[in-house]
């Protein structure tokens, strides 16, 4: 797997707006097709935003560390905070009729539905989280 890209963001939300341009320029360079630029898109948007509000809580001391990889048709998007961490199995599934009419909890539902895979690292206490999100591209 060769690192093609490291961006370190602040943790504002701001910092989407990054994330989304360079998808765009990617999305040029790699010629990913419309359907999987959308979910990688969404997915990204999900796991970024989660770093920065629910990982870091928007603290501007800490950083939001966002890696691109590649082999061969696959691309392979690495987003870490420097949150606690948290247990990703014990967020509540936001299709059950209990959580439809909540404003949260749809970023792990919506990853794990459009990546080909999804892994969760918690990597300790004061270390964070990581997620790693891989996209077949062709």
């Amino acid at each position: 797997m060769k690192k093609i890209k490291n961006i370190i963001l602040n943790s504002s939300l701001n910092e989407i707006a990054v994330i989304e341009n360079y998808i765009e320029d990617l999305k040029i360079n790699k010629a990913i097709k419309e359907e999987v630029f959308g979910n990688i898109v969404i997915a990204l948007n999900e796991a970024v935003s989660n770093a920065i509000s629910h990982g870091n809580k928007c603290d501007s001391n800490k950083n939001v560390i966002f890696e691109t990889y590649e082999q061969k048709d696959k691309l392979t998007f690495r987003v870490s905070d420097e949150g606690n961490g948290f247990d990703p199995d014990s967020v509540p599934d936001p299709t059950q009729p209990q959580f439809l009419g909540q404003e949260n909890g749809r970023g792990v539902f919506l990853m794990r539905t459009l990546a080909d895979k999804v892994t969760f690292c918690n990597r300790g206490n004061l270390e964070g989280t990581m997620v790693e999100i891989d996209f077949n591209i062709n």
